[in-house]
């Protein structure tokens, strides 16, 4: 099965945010979500 695939930060962001899935971006793209304990 192939994995879904997109190119915009913000909608994954919000996918991680929600419970949706795992992200692995720069430390500065989820700096905010980890200092309010958002993403951890």
């Amino acid at each position: 099965m192939k994995m879904p695939e997109a190119n915009d930060i913000a909608a994954l962001l919000e996918a991680a945010r929600q419970g949706l899935g795992v992200v692995g971006f720069r430390e500065w793209a989820m700096a905010r979500d980890f200092a309010t304990g958002v993403l951890v």
